[in-house]
């Protein structure tokens, strides 16, 4: 409730003081005297209109209107300084609109105001600016602005529900083409088995791979093998032979000896006490033995070249067999020396 209007240097108001009353206050006076300025003082504090400075009484530098509301006092300034007072609290920098303090203090609009050429209140107004201005009064605004968001919301629920209702029809649409995706699933799982014996079959094939290549290996080994001892076993038949050609070359010599040992009795000189008949015996005999010894040598000859064809068959299939045995023996793998 205003109690109090004091008012200075604004439009034809140097100085102005008014006490109101508890129920009405009546200003009356002639026209020109500044009836209407005691209103626009009041609504300038209350809704900061009018803006700008042209209120201000011609020779002053500022106007000031200060209302006590119940136990506030609440100061309007224009001039040098531009600010609102509310109690001890100095408001600045609001632009056009007034500070929310004041609205709240004085809880008034430009509803409340009528000047004297307006026309009789409400009944020249629509119905809906009088509704309008009814919400202002009384805060009815809440219940249609909950009624409007309640409207709202219904209708944004039943777009929602067209949607999900479309969504479940295409959905259940969407379901009954993909029946076929279960029977696609079996087929998977089956496929998945396949798949799963075919690795098993492609491992057991890398193994029997595996086996194969060590059995080839194997087999070329063995052939290796075989041929070693193929050419051992002909080294040690040409071994056997040069040893009996050895022996009989040994034997020879014995019987060289002895016929060299023969040569010498007969070239030996005969004692004059022998008789030509012995002598002559004696020349028969070693005659004999000479034709003997000669057929000797001849054997001993063709075993001489007999023991050269076997050292040197023995020498061709030495070579031939260390040509095939290598470096390392096939059966161990171990590295051979060489002997020869």
């Amino acid at each position: 409730m205003i109690k109090s209007l004091t008012i200075e240097n604004f439009q034809a108001h140097k100085e102005l003081s008014i006490e109101f009353a508890p129920g009405i206050t009546s200003i009356i006076g002639p026209s020109d005297t500044g009836k209407s300025s005691i209103i626009r003082a009041l609504k300038w504090v209350v809704t900061n209109r009018p803006s700008g400075e042209a209120f201000i009484r011609d020779g002053a530098r500022e106007a000031i209107v200060t209302v006590e509301v119940d136990d506030t006092s609440i100061i309007r300034v224009r001039g040098k300084e531009n600010l609102y007072e509310v109690g001890d609290v100095i408001l600045e920098a609001f632009g056009n609109d007034v500070p929310p303090d004041v609205s709240q203090a004085f809880n008034m609009d430009t509803v409340n105001f009528q000047g004297q050429h307006d026309s009789p209140y409400w009944f020249s107004e629509t119905a809906g600016e009088v509704s309008r201005q009814l919400n202002r009064i009384i805060d009815l605004g809440i219940i249609d602005t909950t009624l409007a968001n309640l409207a709202s919301a219904s209708r944004k629920a039943k777009v929602e529900m067209e949607v999900v209702g479309d969504r479940v029809r295409e959905s259940k649409e969407e379901r009954s083409r993909l029946r076929h995706v279960l029977e696609m699933d079996k087929d998977f799982e089956k496929v998945c088995a396949i798949e799963t014996d075919y690795s098993e079959v492609l491992q057991r094939a890398s193994v029997l791979r595996s086996v194969l290549e060590r059995a080839v290996s194997h087999r070329r080994t063995e052939k290796n093998a075989r041929e070693w001892l193929i050419s051992g076993e002909i080294v040690v038949n040409a071994g056997i032979e040069w040893q009996e050609a050895q022996k009989k070359k040994k034997e020879l010599c014995d019987q060289v000896g002895y016929i060299r040992e023969l040569r010498k009795i007969a070239q030996a000189p005969v004692p004059s006490l022998v008789t030509i008949e012995k002598v002559a015996d004696d020349w028969g005999a070693v005659a004999a033995e000479r034709d003997r010894l000669t057929m000797m040598l001849d054997d001993i000859q063709g075993l001489k070249e007999e023991v050269c064809q076997k050292e040197e068959s023995m020498e061709q299939a030495r070579t031939k067999f260390h040509e095939r045995l290598g470096e390392t023996c096939p059966l161990c793998g171990t590295r051979i020396e060489s002997s020869r």
